[in-house]
């Protein structure tokens, strides 16, 4: 539910906006641009405090959304469209994969000794269990939108869209939003490398494989987003 809802309701908006309202796009782009700045100031402010770390990845979505309306103001402008429709979609991807991944810890560690919930039950888990710890800094890496994961090649995407139709503001607003979100990804980061924590058992075997897989991912598609973007921006126009 937490990538799945998100994906349809956002393909849903380009297909609409994009292409439904395409000639009214001066008219509703400021109103994307507004849903952006919201989005991102409420899902990342009330993210800070949470003490889950369920929680946390839901309020964060909230700010992902966010991120993802910054490339729609882009909608239906041109030749600015195709790109702003392949940016949404290349960042609908890394977002899935990622969050996959990290709820995927999150489970692991729960089935292993009933923690996980809990920001603080990540203490130590880069020294209790390496493969995991590597695995969850490659995952809020991407989340904060850091190199070299897919996270930080789908923020730089979705700002290019808006910067080509004049949001350039909106942008800057939104880079600021993301230092926010570095406070509390980062947290996580300190915890796992720096502290002492619990001592976490072996983790279920297709558990291991979703990380593994989403991991991996995630980086060759940080450091190699060209082939993935060409499709898709061919795969729009074929659409539209």
């Amino acid at each position: 539910m937490s990538v799945g809802a998100k994906a349809a309701g956002f393909a849903a908006l380009i297909r609409v906006f994009f292409e439904g309202f395409e000639l009214v796009a001066v008219e509703w782009a400021p109103l994307m641009a507004i849903f952006a700045i919201l989005s991102t100031l409420v899902g990342n402010i009330s993210a800070i405090s949470q003490k889950s770390i369920k929680r946390m990845l839901a309020y964060s979505s909230i700010a992902h959304a966010g991120y993802l309306f910054v490339a729609i103001v882009a909608g239906g402008q041109g030749d600015s469209s195709d790109f702003a429709a392949s940016a949404v979609v290349f960042y609908l991807f890394a977002y899935a994969l990622t969050n996959i991944g990290a709820w995927a810890i999150v489970i692991a560690l729960e089935k292993t000794d009933d923690v996980g919930d809990a920001i603080g039950d990540f203490a130590g888990l880069a020294r209790s269990n390496p493969g995991l710890g590597v695995a969850m800094t490659i995952f809020i890496l991407s989340l904060t939108g850091l190199p070299p994961t897919m996270g930080f090649v789908a923020k730089f995407y979705v700002f290019r869209a808006a910067i080509n139709v004049g949001y350039t503001w909106l942008v800057i607003a939104s880079v600021i939003t993301v230092l926010i979100s570095a406070y509390y990804y980062l947290r996580i980061i300190v915890l796992m490398w720096m502290q002492d924590g619990n001592e976490i058992d072996s983790s279920p075997v297709p558990l291991n494989f979703v990380v593994v897989l989403t991991a991996v991912t995630t980086l060759v598609f940080g450091v190699l987003p060209g082939p993935v973007m060409g499709l898709l921006e061919k795969s729009i126009q074929g659409i539209f």
